[in-house]
């Protein structure tokens, strides 16, 4: 196991991997195409010397094909960017489209939403295999009074949390019957601008909270009454999944990869266009927070679909077989 990224290891997944036996190593992202990131990978792929590699991470598929080819060590790899913007996540795709075993995709349309040129390419390659979520983690709680406004995710486009937050301490200003609380969870280039804007006018009503770890994050999630996400790509954000799971009432972007994982005509999801759609159906929800019904169906419909359970059997199949036929 090799935990690579920006975020500082997680004590749960150190916990698991010394509960389970497993070996594992941090690896710290350095930047894009870092070779200093790169040493350290491949020193622990030697050192694990793995049968088959599951690769999460674009910026790691040229070692991961470097280490393949040398050692014979099929890899798959898992295709979850909201969009490829720039023309090395492009290439990283591509990249490992050609030269990967298998490449698992969160839902069918991935290909046509995120890059059409490459839609019939290798199609017989890709396995549609959806985000799972754990609901003995992401569960709800005592639900915090005042009523609290959580975000989560990377400050960063195509996420934007500035006209949610905007919007939200308008609804604030303008509605003395409404008390609520703004937290916002994320490290990422936006983070100036979001704490500007609580200085200037959301001083003891909006906070920034940074990076949370996974118990910090489910902690968070238990005690919201309203998710926000507001994002003009995604693929399969999985933080969405946790607060359905959490019954938090959602409200978010009306975009193709968010409604296909809300219940039909689920009334929570605005016109990403419009801040004043997102407005209205904040202020709704806020209103509405004392209701139950409709968020513990939402942890049901999580349940139903997305339950990690699957995830997991549906990913312990994929490399069994590569197992068995290398």
């Amino acid at each position: 196991m090799v935990y690579y990224g920006v975020e500082p290891l997680e004590k749960s997944f150190q916990k698991f991997c010394e509960d389970e036996s497993l070996e594992f190593s941090y690896v710290h992202h350095q930047g894009r195409g870092s070779m200093a990131s790169w040493k350290d990978y491949l020193k622990s792929l030697k050192e694990q010397s793995p049968d088959v590699i599951l690769l999460h991470s674009l910026n790691l598929t040229i070692p991961t094909i470097y280490y393949s080819l040398l050692n014979r060590c099929p890899f798959i790899s898992v295709e979850h960017t909201g969009g490829l913007k720039s023309w090395p996540d492009k290439l990283s795709s591509i990249l490992a489209l050609i030269f990967s075993a298998i490449t698992v995709i969160l839902e069918p349309n991935y290909r046509q939403s995120t890059w059409p040129a490459t839609q019939g390419l290798f199609r017989k390659k890709d396995r549609v295999i959806q985000n799972g979520v754990d609901l003995m983690i992401y569960k709800p709680a005592s639900k915090q009074r005042p009523v609290l406004i959580s975000m989560a995710g990377r400050l960063n486009y195509p996420k934007d949390y500035v006209t949610p937050l905007n919007m939200a301490l308008d609804i604030l200003d303008e509605n003395s019957d409404i008390q609520a609380e703004i937290q916002i969870a994320g490290t990422g280039e936006h983070l100036k601008q979001l704490d500007n804007i609580i200085k200037e006018r959301g001083e003891g009503r909006a906070k920034l909270l940074g990076y949370l770890n996974e118990e910090d994050l489910a902690d968070l999630l238990a005690r919201s009454q309203v998710f926000v996400m507001k994002s003009d790509a995604e693929n399969m954000p999985t933080v969405l999944l946790q607060a359905m799971a959490s019954e938090c009432a959602v409200v978010a972007s009306d975009i193709p990869n968010i409604r296909r994982l809300m219940p039909s005509d689920y009334p929570g999801l605005f016109d990403n266009r419009d801040p004043e759609d997102l407005k209205r159906r904040l202020e709704h929800a806020l209103r509405s927070s004392s209701e139950n019904e409709s968020r513990v169906e939402l942890r049901h419909h999580v349940d139903k679909l997305y339950n990690i359970a699957q995830m997991i059997e549906e990913y312990t199949r994929l490399i069994e077989l590569q197992i068995s036929s290398n």
